[in-house]
């Protein structure tokens, strides 16, 4: 085996698609086959793929309508046009429509596999590239937050020094809780330290031993 990724054969030739389907997977490649357009369609609504080989003249496809839709359908998945009527004006059209590449029946199935390669593989980096531009523009975004969140507490804070609520920069007074909370996105979990728990603990004990009068 010596790739990897799953490929769409669209053809109406039954014997065209064995042959090349039973090549790619002793290649290392997954294959579906479709015998026409709206098999296809059905095929790429369930599955992803990596490549699409396309027969012109089967069922649905007969002016290359298709092939047309299939960048609305599959984005910047390579497309192969394999056909056994080449024509100058369908190799034109193969052009105009963006697609990898053009085949004729019969072929050389080392060539074909050559293509298959050079594109996935092409297709993968391109993919690879964006997940990290994506991974690196959101690692960027969190940062900026962060930065952000330093910046909001960084210096001076005017805090009461006796009920220790701190004044924002409109000259209100705040309890820390709520000061902390708007600005920084941090929740409290109240409780009692053990310090302040012993104080408390020896005030109840004075209180409960003190006779009254």
């Amino acid at each position: 085996m010596d790739g990897s990724g799953r490929i769409l054969i669209a053809d109406d030739d039954q014997r065209f698609q064995n042959v090349t389907a039973g090549m790619l997977r002793r290649s290392g490649y997954v294959c579906d086959s479709a015998f026409d357009a709206d098999q296809a369609r059905e095929l790429l609504t369930r599955n992803t793929y990596d490549l699409i080989l396309s027969d012109i003249k089967m069922p649905g496809n007969v002016n290359m309508e298709f092939i047309k839709e299939l960048p609305t359908i599959v984005g910047s998945v390579p497309i192969i046009i394999v056909t056994g009527y080449p024509s100058l004006q369908s190799a034109m059209q193969a052009i105009g429509l963006s697609v990898k590449g053009y085949i004729t029946k019969p072929f050389d199935y080392h060539i074909l596999l050559s293509q298959v390669r050079a594109w996935i593989e092409q297709y993968h980096a391109v993919r690879e590239r964006q997940r990290l531009e994506a991974e690196k523009s959101k690692l960027i975004e969190e940062l900026q937050v962060a930065l952000q969140e330093v910046r909001t507490l960084s210096g001076l804070l005017p805090i009461c020094a006796t009920c220790k609520k701190i004044r924002d920069d409109s000259v209100y007074w705040h309890q820390v809780e709520i000061y902390f909370r708007d600005r920084a996105n941090v929740e409290f979990s109240h409780g009692v330290c053990p310090d302040c728990l012993a104080d408390m603990q020896e005030s109840m004990d004075e209180h409960l031993t003190t006779p009254k009068s």
